[in-house]
């Protein structure tokens, strides 16, 4: 004779089955957010642009003897060779000697427009910050969302909550951390002695 034993059927899921699928969601929204964290991007994006910048200009200076004080000199020959548009105010000549930067967009001052970032964001080579008797040479970026500049000082001071300070790190703000209004964002590349 043949027996048959009564299954009792399951009704909702075990402890462990709700663990593993909370554990599983978890890791999709950690995924999730890492990959759409606009302000960590774009902050990269800003700090990548201020080296090539900065790379730029430190070899204009190496085949010129000068500083660049606008960007477009650095790509933009007969801009590059004026002398209003270098830190020692001399015309530059043969030593202008190729685009040291790719062409950007610029505005009527000279200084790269980077939409990359965010619209409205400007570059410019500011007259260099004097301290103690040393020169700061930096990369500016103006009208950036406070949230890019607060990831991008993390990026490369690894700290959101101080400004900075271009003798002692590479990267610094002016402006008001607390605002949620656009501010600034300054990369050192020469701090002469």
């Amino acid at each position: 004779m043949k027996t048959y034993t009564r299954r009792v059927a399951q009704r909702g899921f075990s402890l462990i089955e709700i663990l593993v699928a909370l554990a599983i969601l978890a890791l999709i929204a950690l995924l999730a957010s890492n990959a759409f964290d606009g302000s960590r991007s774009k902050a990269q994006v800003m700090i990548s642009l201020a080296k090539q910048v900065a790379d730029a200009n430190i070899q204009f200076k190496t085949d010129t003897g000068c500083y660049a004080n606008k960007p477009q000199a650095l790509f933009d020959e007969t801009f590059g060779k004026a002398a209003a548009n270098n830190f020692c105010g001399r015309a530059l000549g043969n030593t202008w000697s190729r685009p040291y930067l790719a062409a950007y967009n610029v505005d009527a001052s000279g200084n790269l427009v980077v939409d990359k970032i965010t619209a409205g964001v400007t570059v410019s080579l500011p007259p260099p910050a004097n301290a103690g008797g040393r020169k700061i040479y930096y990369v500016q970026f103006d009208n950036v969302p406070m949230d890019i500049v607060k990831q991008a000082l993390v990026e490369c001071n690894n700290d959101d909550t101080q400004q900075g300070d271009l003798t002692r790190n590479r990267c610094r703000t002016t402006a008001d951390l607390s605002s949620a209004t656009l501010g600034n964002f300054q990369y050192r590349y020469d701090l002469t002695k």
